[in-house]
């Protein structure tokens, strides 16, 4: 069984307006209630992100499939639409100056940019 290494980080959109998790509030319209922004709230999003990344990994060695190296999801909630687009490859590890969350940033400016 090899070591996994789990990295991940999230965003949202919200009005319109693509925000990482601390800046939530900044994309709120008059009246509308405050989010809880705080670090610990943030670090339980990513403690059930990672817990769900883990589970994959089991299902991948139970199934005898490769585990994606990268996944990148997008939850609709109003429509309760699911998005996803998984790699396999070692897309970055040969770059030795990229680090995870450089990969994390440049895909969250991406859908900012494009609106995906």
């Amino acid at each position: 069984m090899c070591m996994l290494h789990v990295k991940s980080q999230f965003f949202y959109l919200i009005n319109n307006m693509y925000v990482e998790p601390h800046k939530v509030n900044d994309a709120l319209e008059y009246g509308e209630e405050p989010y809880d922004a705080s670090s610990e709230r943030g670090f339980m999003v990513l403690d059930i992100l990672n817990k769900d990344i883990e589970q994959l990994k089991v299902l991948c060695e139970e199934y005898v499939r490769d585990m994606p190296t990268e996944m990148k999801l997008i939850y609709d909630v109003k429509t309760g639409h699911f998005k996803a687009e998984y790699k396999y490859d070692l897309v970055y590890l040969n770059d030795e100056y990229k680090v995870a969350s450089d990969i994390a940033v440049e895909w969250f400016v991406a859908v900012k940019n494009n609106n995906l």
